[in-house]
Parts: C-alpha cells; sequence; structure tokens
C-alpha cells in the first residue's frame, strides 16, 4: 500500500512540475517575471501559465488521451518545426567577413548539415508512412 501511495504521488507532482518547466520557458521567452519564490501577485502571468498549462495536462488524461501517443506526436512536431531554421542555422558563423568572433570548422559545418539532413529524412518517412 505504501508503495502504491508513493507512485501516486509521484505521478501527482509530475503534472505540476512539468507544466511549471514548461512555463519558465515561455515566461522568459515572453520576458515576465518568472520565478515560484515570488508570490503570485508579483508574478501573475507566470502563475496564470502555469494554472493553464495542469488544466491542460489534467484535461488530456480526462479525455483518454495516451500519454505516450501524445509524446511521439509532440516529438514528430517539434521535429518538422526544427528541421528548417537548422538549415537556416548552419549558415551563421562560417564567413569570416562577419564580426569574426567566431568561424565554424568545416568539418562541423558538414556535421550539422549531416544532421539536418538525418532529421528532414525522419520527417518525410514519417509523413510518407502516415495511416
Amino acid at each position: 500500500m505504501l508503495f502504491v501511495c508513493g507512485i501516486v504521488g509521484t505521478g501527482l507532482l509530475a503534472v505540476p512540475v512539468l507544466a511549471a518547466s514548461a512555463c519558465y520557458g515561455v515566461g522568459e521567452a515572453c520576458r515576465w517575471k518568472t520565478s515560484l519564490e515570488r508570490k503570485p501577485a508579483e508574478a501573475v502571468r507566470f502563475y496564470a501559465a502555469i494554472t493553464v498549462a495542469t488544466l491542460i495536462g489534467l484535461s488530456l488524461n480526462l479525455m483518454h488521451i495516451d500519454p505516450l501517443k501524445a509524446l511521439f506526436w509532440a516529438a514528430i512536431l517539434k521535429w518538422h518545426r526544427r528541421c528548417a531554421p537548422y538549415g537556416r542555422h548552419h549558415g551563421y558563423g562560417v564567413e569570416p567577413e562577419g564580426d569574426g568572433k567566431l568561424v565554424i570548422p568545416p568539418y562541423l559545418k558538414t556535421m550539422g548539415w549531416i544532421a539536418t539532413a538525418v532529421m528532414f529524412c525522419a520527417c518525410i518517412g514519417v509523413i510518407w508512412t502516415w495511416k
């Protein structure tokens, strides 16, 4: 019984912890006051985002959405979203005429393009085998 209580308690803690970690990223990107050390009145948007993220997480459970499938599709969407920026970012830091602070060695540039190509092929494979 103690083991069951521990597993259930850990699961209940996971939802707000994951929501808070996602909201830290959102809050910092939006330049909100983000800290659990602040009182809710000092960081209203941050705490509101945590509340909304927690409610979304709980609603996914009530809608009987398989968490592993949701995690899989979230990873697929992330792959698709990241392919184009990776290709664009490989152009940065390779021209010595720029600010001269960072010049990527050719072998790193090659590895970056190979990784981008592999990611792009994985995206195409997912779309191709979609059922």
